[in-house]
């Protein structure tokens, strides 16, 4: 195991389209990336894969929701930054902005 700190960490990351974590489709997704390390997600179709790169990336369809979980970028909880966003439907229940308004809203200026 390197010595190197993380740069992205994902931690027990559960998504899902309905209004409980029992109807979650990705569940205790957990996984860290260091410096000088490459990490490759493998899995059969329909596992997960997109979804979680997508809750990553903070770009989960508008449909999806999270349901648990953190996810860090050089310690700093992404989760927590886009909490302030309105309408950011990873987070919240109640979005009326499109995909990409969100986008747009999450770009730095």
């Amino acid at each position: 195991m390197s010595a190197d700190p993380p740069i992205l960490e994902v931690e027990d990351l559960s998504i899902g389209f309905g209004t409980s974590r029992d109807t979650a489709v990705v569940s205790d997704v957990s996984l860290v990336v260091r410096g000088n390390e490459v990490v490759g997600v493998i899995g059969e179709s329909g596992s997960g894969k997109t979804l979680t790169a997508l809750a990553i990336l903070g770009l989960l369809p508008t449909r999806a929701r999270m349901f648990a979980g953190d996810v860090r970028l050089n310690g700093r909880s992404l989760v927590e930054a886009l909490r302030v966003i309105p309408g950011d439907c990873h987070v919240c229940s109640s979005c009326t902005q499109s995909d990409e308004e969100r986008v747009i809203t999450a770009s730095p200026q």
